[in-house]
């Protein structure tokens, strides 16, 4: 049976320096980086968003496309795309500046035909703002009335903690949707000003949460289910960019559900051995694209994959 995914966030531009001269340019945001490395591993994704109708924004939209990511679901608007500008440091870990376009309000999507056991990915400071809340809740509970699994990738980085008292509520409340929680050390430490594993999981349980798998760079990935803690190693590997690290490791982590026709009424009764297969893989897509110069799987590693 063929199962849909589908991301929602941002179409943003990354512009990524080192040394102070650009390194990389490429479409980029969280959701879309996932997008891209599922599309490019064959499997059928789509992109929900918007994105402007200027030169920059068909730019992206035709890379979408050429990476077989599907933009039925992209919602044409005004304004300029948001810029995103990445400055690598000696460990090769980006710090970052955004620029806001000038588009404040969020259109209308055209609203997915969510099927039984299709993925939904969502997150990242896009699913918290004001003006995009109402379309995320409405796709949110489409989803789950469908039977769709549902992972949540809160992203929040440091430029917003401003704005954190105020969005708070609504993160506790995707934390409560989703079926998988799967967020950084450095995304928990910027929301519950803690990074230790058990209590990061203490607070997703109190906030209606059931299962957590944390990344801690370069340090062990730890899953926590209502009947498994466990700590998966990390490979040493040379870096060349972090970017997109979390992101592949969702596409891995989806992957792996979808070759292994892991249904969402499989979810609560995952045996370990089940876990350590998508956990493997979710790490192998994040360490090959940490050795990479772009922000999702190469299309040589999807190759591979494939055959």
């Amino acid at each position: 049976m063929k199962r849909n995914i589908y991301t929602t966030g941002e179409c943003i531009l990354d512009v990524t320096f080192r040394e102070n001269e650009v390194f990389f340019l490429s479409p980029g945001g969280s959701k879309l980086n996932t997008a891209v490395s599922l599309g490019r591993a064959g499997l059928p994704v789509h992109m929900v968003s918007e994105c402007s109708d200027d030169p920059v924004g068909r730019f992206i939209l035709s890379f979408l496309r050429s990476n077989n990511v599907s933009t039925e679901f992209i919602a044409p608007c005004g304004g300029q795309v948001r810029i995103a500008f990445a400055f690598l440091d000696a460990d090769n870990d980006a710090h970052y500046t955004f620029y806001k376009g000038m588009q404040n309000e969020s259109p209308a999507w055209k609203e997915p035909a969510f099927a039984q056991d299709d993925l939904l990915l969502f997150g990242s400071f896009y699913s918290l703002k004001a003006e995009n809340r109402p379309n995320i809740m409405k796709l949110i509970t489409a989803a789950r009335g469908s039977g769709c699994i549902l992972v949540y990738d809160p992203n929040y980085r440091t430029p917003h903690l401003r704005e954190l008292a105020s969005v708070t509520p609504s993160i506790l409340e995707n934390i409560q949707l989703a079926d998988i929680v799967r967020g950084s050390d450095e995304d928990f430490g910027n929301i519950f000003q803690t990074c230790d594993p058990d209590r990061i999981y203490s607070q997703v349980v109190s906030a209606g949460g059931k299962t957590l798998i944390l990344t801690q760079g370069s340090r062990e990935v730890v899953l926590f289910t209502e009947k498994i803690r466990k700590a998966y190693p990390v490979p040493a590997i040379r870096t060349v960019s972090t970017i997109g690290a979390g992101d592949s490791f969702n596409a891995g982590l989806i992957f792996e559900m979808v070759r292994s026709n892991i249904s969402h009424s499989d979810l609560m009764s995952l045996e370990e051995e089940e876990w350590n297969k998508l956990i493997g893989t979710a790490i192998a897509f994040a360490s090959h694209v940490c050795t990479e110069k772009s922000n999702f799987i190469s299309i040589d590693f999807a190759t591979h994959l494939l055959q």
